[in-house]
């Protein structure tokens, strides 16, 4: 279902490309909106796990397309800030059920 911001981006897609590239460009965003959204959710193990596989995506050698290395950094910077917002979640949870300090360090 559309939101009023959804409409008004599908609008000005289609104004500006056409109804049959508006339809493409408008599920390409949606699915970037969407990723992040469930990244936005995920405990910070599945978030370390994503930077992992997206640094590996980084490094020479890799078959991944040189020409998205901008948009890999620029996720992989998002992902580490939601990394550091998860921790504190899950910190604070922590708390809330143990009223201790700090988790137990894991080995």
């Amino acid at each position: 279902m559309l939101n009023a911001d959804d409409e008004t981006i599908r609008r000005r897609l289609i104004a500006a490309l056409g109804e049959r590239h508006a339809r493409a460009a408008f599920g390409i965003a949606a699915c970037m909106r969407s990723g992040l959204d469930v990244l936005d959710e995920q405990p910070p193990a599945v978030i370390e796990a994503i930077i992992d596989a997206a640094r590996e995506l980084q490094t020479p050698g890799s078959n991944a397309p040189a020409h998205r290395h901008a948009i890999r950094a620029a996720f992989i910077a998002y992902a580490e800030e939601r990394l550091q917002v998860a921790r504190q979640q899950e910190l604070e949870l922590f708390r809330g059920i143990t009223a201790l300090g700090e988790p137990p360090k894991r080995p």
